[in-house]
């Protein structure tokens, strides 16, 4: 192969295009490695790739934080902050790093929408695979441009889910459905959260720097809720404790901070939230442990919301203020998931009441973690991938 050294398997270039696809770029890295003697490295076009660089894989080219975050397309105000941040020169020097490294790589992966899969196949100009992560049939298909890039460029392309999958199949793309990667990162740490007998209730108030203005609403309905519920919030690690505790305070709820010890149910605590006998433990990486031990999620995360149903637990959710979680991306996420979730008033009164009735209707409760589980698919998608991905004949010979 071009790229090999002696002893060494192939040379794996991972292109992502936002911090979701980054996770799922990271669970692909690490099912190639067990699958075969692979070197993975990952070029993230936004933000700094924290995900890859927690996971130890190498990461190349030119990365540069952006003020949106990699919203720039929920408007033109968010497109002109980015550019007065310097996106325009950003887009430039990733584009010339991206051609300058064809040479160092066998084949490569794009993940995320059609941005990784344009600069896959007219910059980098490698064999591909696509992981199309950021479309659904369930919400709005491909555009025709899409479609015919994704015919004539990946050697195959990865649907996020079987109808999706059918749907480019019959376009003719080489369309393979293995799972959707969300579910592949949600395996269980072993170690107990707090037991009692009555239902926890996860708060994912998301992983951006909106996610302060969307705990507040999280917190607030929680204050309408039964005190003898127990409450667990799942803080992304890009996020900052104290700022959330200051936010909690403004709403009558008081921060005990926690000194972590690493040991069973304390585990990641940084602290608890009180107001009266109510009490919110406050998590960093217990994210899988949360959604396998909550009764019912109150939510207003993305790619969170989507895992949460994944494993058959009802999502409770309204729209926010900050540039992700609008009305628009709400409407969105209620096409891909269905009756799984439920959008109410962007109230904590709203959030409260939502949360009270599906667990009164069993037969309601019953019908959204079915549905969540039909939509969202089975783990295991990323190793199965991995397999794919080796025995392509089209990949194996690209370094020949």
């Amino acid at each position: 192969m071009k790229c090999e050294q002696p002893g060494r398997g192939p040379r794996v270039l991972i292109v992502s295009n936002g911090h979701g696809e980054d996770s799922l770029g990271v669970l692909f890295a690490q099912a190639l490695r067990r699958a075969g003697d692979v070197h993975v490295d990952a070029f993230p076009i936004v933000g700094l790739g924290d995900a890859y660089r927690r996971a130890r894989i190498p990461v190349v080219g030119v990365q540069q934080p952006m003020p949106t975050g990699g919203f720039v397309r929920q408007g033109l105000r968010p497109f002109l902050t980015d550019v007065r941040a310097g996106l325009l020169g950003l887009t430039r020097r990733q584009l010339r790093a991206l051609a300058a490294m064809r040479d160092q790589y066998d084949w490569a992966v794009a993940m995320g929408d059609v941005l990784p899969l344009w600069l896959c196949g007219r910059r980098l100009r490698l064999p591909f695979v696509f992981f199309p992560t950021a479309k659904s049939d369930y919400i709005r298909p491909h555009l025709g441009i899409e479609v015919k890039w994704m015919r004539k460029w990946p050697e195959v392309v990865f649907p996020r889910d079987a109808k999706t999958a059918r749907s480019l199949a019959a376009a003719g793309v080489k369309a393979v459905y293995v799972g959707n990667l969300m579910m592949d990162a949600l395996a269980p740490s072993g170690q107990p959260l707090p037991a009692r007998d009555e239902p926890l209730v996860a708060l994912l108030p998301g992983s951006r720097g909106e996610a302060y203005r969307n705990a507040r609403l999280l917190l607030g309905a929680v204050l309408r809720l039964p005190a003898e519920f127990r409450y667990a919030l799942a803080l992304a690690s890009e996020l900052d404790p104290a700022e959330l505790a200051q936010v909690g305070q403004r709403i009558g709820w008081e921060w005990q901070p926690h000194e972590p010890t690493g040991a069973g149910e304390t585990m990641g605590l940084v602290g608890t939230l009180q107001a009266g006998r109510r009490s919110v433990w406050v998590y960093k990486g217990r994210f899988a442990d949360i959604l396998h031990a909550a009764e019912i999620v109150l939510g207003m995360a993305g790619t969170a919301n989507e895992q949460a149903a994944g494993v058959g637990r009802p999502v409770v959710t309204c729209p926010g203020e900050g540039p992700q979680f609008t009305e628009k991306f709400v409407a969105a996420q209620k096409r891909l998931l269905g009756d799984a979730l439920l959008v109410t008033e962007p109230s904590p009164a709203a959030l409260a009441k939502g949360v009270l009735d599906v667990l009164a209707d069993r037969d309601v409760y019953e019908r959204m973690a079915r549905v969540g589980r039909e939509r969202m698919g089975e783990p295991g998608g990323a190793e199965r991938a991995a397999k794919y991905c080796l025995e392509l004949e089209g990949l194996r010979a690209a370094g020949r």
